[in-house]
């Protein structure tokens, strides 16, 4: 089984919380992290941008990544979000257990 780590942007902390419980109560994700806000510097539509962003980071494996990213892009606040999956190249197998048990589906 292959882990993942699934990392997007919110401006508002508000916003991170809500899409972080929702993953979780949905079980895409074993656990999410909101980092503290930082400065993000990008071009959107032909202008330099200067933001405050909230990462969040979403643990998941692979059974249920490809259904985390359809839920991100679908209530992200953002039009066009940041979605990156990293394959976590090595992991605790205890916590590979634990998450596997919490990204488990109950229906």
């Amino acid at each position: 089984m292959s882990y993942y780590l699934v990392i997007t942007t919110v401006a508002k902390p508000s916003d991170a919380e809500r899409l972080a419980n929702q993953a979780l109560e949905l079980r895409l994700a074993a656990c999410v992290q909101v980092q503290a806000a930082g400065t993000s510097f990008y071009e959107w539509q032909g202008k330099n941008e200067t933001a405050t962003e909230h990462p969040l980071h979403f643990k998941t494996n692979q059974l249920r990544k490809d259904e985390l990213i359809k839920f991100i892009k679908d209530h992200h606040p953002y039009d066009l979000p940041e979605i990156i999956a990293i394959e976590i190249q090595g992991i605790d197998v205890d916590y590979a257990k634990w998450l596997d048990a919490q990204t488990s589906r109950n229906d």
